[in-house]
């Protein structure tokens, strides 16, 4: 760049134009009258605009159809006037701003609109929109309009009504706009419901019409608009548009034309999932007498091909809306006084209101719909929410001698609900024996299978064939839903209509005396149908379960024995290997890393801007010393380095030549013969404080029109710009871009590598080499002589356990819990690798078992690592006071309490004691045990003493079983057994 205070060498001749234009300088900032000439025209603009926003009031339409009522199509039309008029607005005030705006004004209409009609309750906005879009109704219309589709339908017409209109403006093509609603369109019209599917199709149809009709009248403003021309046309496609709606809704009335389709869109039945562990939260609160268990839903179809049960269809047509307070259709007899039950929802989610088998009316101020054939509830237009209450009011439950009484006559509409396969030889021998009553003989077959049938395992959905309730009916073992899924098929067998009912029964009981109902109180039970007497749930209770010694989620019901057959979890040790991925720790440290680096690319980001406000303050400051010469040049400078930052060309060129460039514009050319004639013509030397501010008007003014002439990114970028900072426009003024200035040469790195190898090949001698081979060759042969394994002491499995009888209890060695050993030392992480277990029981029910295990060659009990990995497995213990020369642990969890200790160097123990057993008794069971085990003998009349107490108690204080299974080792880096639970599962909405 030449200098700004010599004269170019080559001067370009241009013609000068008159310096009294600075006199009359334009004040608009937006620049000159023909920067004007690329904006819309208003009649253009507004055609192309209606055009789009005809489109969308179609897509709007159409979508609108789907839902009942007509407040689905105003919210949609809402959406589309939303984003077209910002639109309109944006391209007419020549603001980007205003299109930006369409998403953020869209949804916060929509949040509002949401927010009113959500009415009561704690359910949150992003619930609500995700209820209604993962909701599964929109395939069985008309479907209702649920706060979460205010604010989806408002979104989805707002951008798409802005998107179409922003397209035709910019592509200059207004049948754009026409087309890009198009496709939502013909998407919602393949869910229309039948009764006004033509209606809504003809009018939609008419709106495109139209649409197009305006888009040619937008094609055909040029120089001059002939309104009466366009109104003439409109009006013409508008008749057509109406002639052509009244043709298709009278064609719909031709049968050929358009055949009656079934728009009854029905989910099949399926099976009914296995429900995730749910956190154990309050559900419900229940307040009143429950004549029977809370029912959520039902199972009740029996596939004859797959032999198992399914969930009911998904047939939304069936559905009976009930505006609350409201009696149920076709609700059954009750003989006797009734009962309100207040039910009030927790943290329960979904849309499921639980009811009572028998229910009569139900209270209340929500709208519902009724299932008749499930006879579910479910709020029709939201999902549930804390604080949700209704009142249920029902009947007594029938008696025994009520149900014996009824002359069982089914009707064809529950004869579905009598199938079931062909009738076993074993149970068809029952019910030879069995009386013809029908609820006689249904009692007759459930108490057979309850006389058998012992509970293991959690209540989670299996096939149940004819087979499996043989099996059951002979001795066999099975989960809760088995025995339920057994009961129904029986009770069809007996010629009952009967289904399986998911629920929840139980519960714990709250200092205001309502019912708390959590996920541990879920159930199955058999609901059978009794005539007038409608569905009734008929509840029993397993006589007999296994029993188990873990502290898993237990069933409380005294009158459940526990069975014969050991359920002890066996304790496997584990010791887990970090096997996490480079990915894994890669995500750790980054997440950790992330705001840092944020912060880092932030500052590096932005402090170009800070540089740029210093040297700004450092050039007024030169300005100020320099006079008015130093003032144009500044103003100037600021101009030149705006350009480097934006990236434009013209950078080495001088102000007449970059004029020559560049758009056409009044005033950079006469800023530029300023500064030329300033610097280097006639007005050097004798440029004034008003030539000065002049400049300084002028660059402004030209800056800012550049600026605005630039796209949004374009401005962001030249903001952040180190371009101007690294190399400004003249390097004659003052910049705070440090630059750093290498005094000398500095070596090049290939040169100092090549220098290295020189001088180690003229190092290492020949001797010298074969030196240092021999060395190594000696190193890694003595390294390889030794296997580097430190030897472990031989030490014997313990072979004294327990003798036979310890305070009244007697010992039984358990050979297949032992067995579980031997399986669980294929894993590799397991440090065990053999076992025994020694039960000690009192009247054939377990109180304790002691378990001890070999370890794995290469773990030592002495060594603190393995001592603590062994303790993290079992849980999170407790180290008492030692017992000899061995460490002691314990344990107290749930309904179990475990002590742990080492009885050699190589082998653990541990003692499984119940709650029942008071601490003192426990532990000194326990240390009995440990000085039995190194050669000593039980006092046996002091653990006597200690046992009193638990032998007092006797059976009352056996727990319930629990349903888990039987042996299972520890999982990584959890404490003892896995979780189980006695819950059944819950049948997803049959909605």
């Amino acid at each position: 760049m030449t200098s700004l205070l010599d004269a170019p060498v080559d001067v370009v001749d241009h013609e000068e134009p008159d310096l009294d234009h600075l006199d009359r300088l334009s004040d608009d900032p937006d620049g000159s009258p023909e920067q004007q000439q690329d904006a819309v025209a208003p009649a253009a603009l507004g055609l192309a605009v209606v055009s789009g926003a005809l489109s969308s009031a179609a897509a709007a339409w159409m979508i609108g159809g789907v839902f009942r009522g007509l407040e689905g199509r105003l919210v949609g039309l809402l959406g589309v006037l939303i984003g077209a008029g910002l639109v309109a607005a944006a391209t007419r005030l020549r603001s980007a701003v205003l299109q930006y705006l369409v998403l953020p004004v869209a949804l916060l209409v929509g949040a509002v609109l949401m927010s009113s009609a959500s009415g009561a309750g704690t359910s949150s906005l992003p619930a609500l929109v995700k209820d209604a879009a993962t909701s599964s109704q929109v395939l069985q219309p008309p479907i209702d309009f649920a706060p979460g589709w205010r604010l989806i339908i408002v979104v989805v017409l707002a951008l798409l009504s802005s998107s179409a209109c922003a397209l035709a403006l910019s592509s200059g093509r207004p049948r754009v706009a026409v087309a890009v609603p198009a496709p939502l369109t013909l998407l919602a019209a393949l869910v229309q419901p039948t009764g006004t599917a033509v209606t809504t199709s003809a009018v939609s149809v008419g709106l495109v019409m139209m649409a197009l009709a305006t888009s040619y009248a937008a094609d055909g403003v040029g120089e001059s608009f002939d309104v009466r021309f366009e109104v003439r046309r409109l009006l013409r496609s508008l008749l057509v548009g109406v002639l052509l709606v009244a043709g298709l809704i009278a064609a719909s009335k031709v049968s050929f034309l358009f055949p009656e389709q079934d728009s009854n869109r029905i989910v099949p039945p399926r099976r009914p999932p296995v429900s995730p562990p749910q956190p154990d939260v309050p559900l419900y609160t229940v307040r009143g007498d429950l004549p029977g268990p809370l029912r959520v839903g039902v199972i009740d179809v029996y596939d004859l091909t797959e032999q198992a049960w399914f969930l009911p269809p998904v047939d939304n047509q069936r559905l009976v809306r009930l505006e609350l307070p409201a009696d149920l259709p076709s609700a059954p007899t009750a003989a006797g006084p009734s009962r309100t039950v207040s039910v009030t929802v927790q943290q329960a989610e979904g849309r499921l209101l639980p009811v009572v088998a028998g229910a009569q009316r139900i209270e209340g101020d929500e709208t519902v719909d009724l299932d008749p054939r499930t006879e579910g509830l479910a709020l029709a237009q939201r999902p549930v929410f804390t604080g949700l209450r209704y009142d249920v009011v029902t009947g007594p439950a029938p008696t025994g001698t009520q149900l014996s009484a009824v002359d069982l006559v089914v009707p064809d509409a529950l004869r579905e609900q009598l199938q079931a396969p062909p009738v076993p030889p074993a149970v068809e021998a029952l019910l030879r024996d069995a009386p013809e009553a029908p609820y006689a003989r249904l009692q007759t077959l459930r108490t057979k299978l309850y006389s058998t049938f012992t509970a293991a395992g959690a209540g989670q959905p299996t096939d149940v064939s004819p087979d499996r309730v043989v099996e059951l009916l002979a001795g066999g073992t099975g989960n809760p839903y088995e025995l339920t899924a057994s009961e129904a098929l029986l009770a069809r067998w007996a010629g009952v209509p009967a289904r399986i009912a998911v629920g929840y029964s139980g519960g714990r009981e709250l200092d205001d005396g309502s019912v708390e109902l959590r996920p541990s109180q879920a159930v199955t039970y058999l609901e059978a149908w009794f005539g007038e007497l409608g569905w009734v749930a008929v509840v029993g209770t397993p006589p007999r379960a296994q029993q188990s010694l873990t502290n898993n989620s237990r069933n409380q019901d005294s009158s459940i024995q526990a069975s014969p057959d050991l359920g002890i979890n066996v304790f496997l040790p584990v010791v887990r290997p970090n096997r996490l991925a480079l990915y894994e720790y890669a995500r750790y440290y980054l997440v950790r890393t992330l705001p840092f680096v944020a912060l880092a690319g932030l500052l590096l980001l932005i402090y170009p801007v800070v540089l740029k406000r210093l040297r700004r303050r450092r050039r007024a400051a030169w300005a100020a010393a320099h006079g008015p010469v130093g003032a144009v040049v500044i103003a100037y400078c600021a101009l030149r380095d705006g350009i480097v930052d934006l990236a434009l060309p013209g950078r080495d060129r001088t102000p007449l030549e970059l004029v020559e460039v560049v758009a056409e514009d009044e005033e950079h050319a006469e800023l530029a013969w300023l500064v030329t004639r300033g610097l280097w013509g006639d007005l050097r030397g004798r440029l004034t404080e008003d030539d000065a501010a002049t400049a300084q008007r002028l660059a402004d003014s030209v800056a800012s029109r550049m600026v605005k002439a630039q796209p949004e990114t374009a401005r962001l970028l030249a903001a952040v710009s180190r371009a101007s900072l690294r190399a400004p426009w003249t390097a004659e003024v003052p910049n705070v871009w440090w630059q750093p200035r290498l005094r000398g040469r500095v070596p090049s790195p290939a040169a100092g590598v090549r220098a290295l190898r020189r001088r180690v090949r003229r190092g290492i001698q020949p001797g010298f080499a074969t030196s240092l081979v021999v060395v190594v060759a000696l190193l890694t042969l003595s390294g390889c002589s030794s296997d580097g394994s430190v030897a472990e002491p031989t030490v014997a499995f313990p072979t004294r356990l327990a003798p036979t009888s310890v305070a009244g209890l007697q010992t039984r060695v358990e050979d297949k819990a032992a067995e579980e050993y031997a399986k669980g030392a294929k894993d590799r992480d397991v440090i065990v690798s053999e076992g025994k277990v020694v039960s000690f029981s009192r009247g054939g029910l377990v109180q304790a078992a002691l378990q001890v295990a070999q370890l794995k060659p290469g773990y030592l009990s002495s060594d603190a690592e393995v001592v603590d990995a062994i303790a993290r497995s079992v849980g999170d213990v407790d180290e008492l006071r030692a017992q000899g020369d061995h460490e002691l642990f314990t344990l107290t969890e749930g309904t179990q309490r475990i002590y742990l200790w080492f009885p050699t160097v190589k082998s653990m123990a541990l003692l499984v004691v119940r709650t029942q057993v008071t601490t003192g008794a426990a532990e000194a069971l326990a240390r009995q045990l440990i000085d039995y085990g190194d050669g000593g003998e039980i006092d046996d009349a002091a653990l006597q003493a200690a046992f009193t107490d638990t032998a007092d108690s006797g059976s009352s204080a056996i727990p319930g079983p629990t349903v888990g299974p039987t042996v299972s080792p520890s999982p990584a880096g959890s404490p003892g057994p896995t979780d189980t639970s006695s819950t059944a599962p819950t049948p997803e909405p049959s909605r």
